[in-house]
């Protein structure tokens, strides 16, 4: 069997990473509930102080310590908006590759902006990023910290937030 190798800060990619880890791991046989152990010895740097940063009951949940390495990396939902609107073709990848990562950036900031697949809601997704990035930042501050998904409740609170009186 293949020795699987450690996390690299700096060098690997988080965003794919674990997906290898997993793929290896099920092939494996090894139960989930037992797939952190193995995990944290091929963690280094950045990723290996927010594991350790853990607490004993979170450090053996891999969803947790998955969902704590993304926020770690900025593998969130604006950190995969900006991947897809500021990514470019990387040495050696050719234009299949390049397009089938800019879907991939594209699915996963829609699935954690919670859209569902449709264009309605792709459209919905792009009008409140443009309307975000184009407002006054502590009004696209104030909108982000809520997460509203429909327009109209984009709308109604910007509206509210301008409206509302402002302490001197």
């Amino acid at each position: 069997m293949p020795k699987l190798p450690a996390f690299v800060d700096r060098k690997d990619d988080l965003d794919s990473w674990p997906l290898r880890f997993e793929r290896f791991a099920t092939t494996s046989g090894w139960p989930k509930e037992s797939w952190c152990t193995p995990l944290s010895a091929l963690l280094t740097g950045r990723a290996l102080e927010a594991f350790c940063r853990l607490s004993e009951t979170e450090a053996t949940d891999y969803d947790r310590v998955k969902e704590v390495l993304q926020k770690r990396y900025n593998l969130t939902e604006d950190g995969y908006r900006q991947r897809f609107r500021t990514c470019s073709p990387e040495e050696g990848e050719n234009p299949s590759m390049f397009i089938v990562r800019l879907k991939t950036y594209l699915e996963r900031w829609m699935k954690l902006a919670e859209a569902p697949q449709t264009y309605e809601a792709l459209r919905d997704l792009f009008v409140k990023e443009q309307f975000l990035d184009s407002s006054p930042a502590d009004l696209s501050t104030y909108l982000r910290e809520r997460r509203l998904a429909d327009l109209e409740e984009v709308a109604r609170s910007a509206e509210l937030f301008l409206t509302a009186p402002r302490d001197s």
